[in-house]
């Protein structure tokens, strides 16, 4: 997932003092957006993974970077962090004696309106 903040350079002449504030604003959501769909993933992991994957939500987090146009976030098991991380491929897509639990695509369809109004919230104060 990434937030783009090439648009706002390229308005910053018109949009004033705003447009400068833009690229932390969409760091800062994309923080915010990133927490909120690793915490809903471990909820969901907590409740799906059973006896046998037990470690895995504690694998779950997020990473937040920056791209040459704005910021993105990473969300996911850590594999090299944390115990069962490794088991995030299988348990999410499934495999041969497992169904795919589809835990981080549910919590990005059930944060997607706390998400949206987050990063509204922090960039409309800056559009005059």
């Amino acid at each position: 997932m990434s937030g783009d903040t090439t648009e706002f350079r390229i308005l910053a002449a018109e949009l004033g003092h705003g447009a400068k504030l833009a690229p932390g604003a969409v760091r800062k959501g994309m923080g915010a957006v990133g927490e909120m769909v690793a915490r809903q993933w471990h909820d969901n992991a907590v409740q799906t993974s059973g006896t046998h994957a037990k470690l895995y939500p504690s694998s779950l987090g997020f990473d937040l970077g920056v791209s040459p146009g704005g910021a993105l976030v990473d969300v996911g098991p850590s594999a090299t962090d944390y115990n069962q991380g490794f088991l995030g491929r299988v348990l999410e897509f499934g495999g041969r004696r497992s169904p795919a639990h589809l835990d981080g695509l549910k919590a990005l369809d059930s944060t997607q309106p706390k998400v949206e109004a987050t990063l509204t919230a922090l960039l409309n104060p800056l559009v005059p």
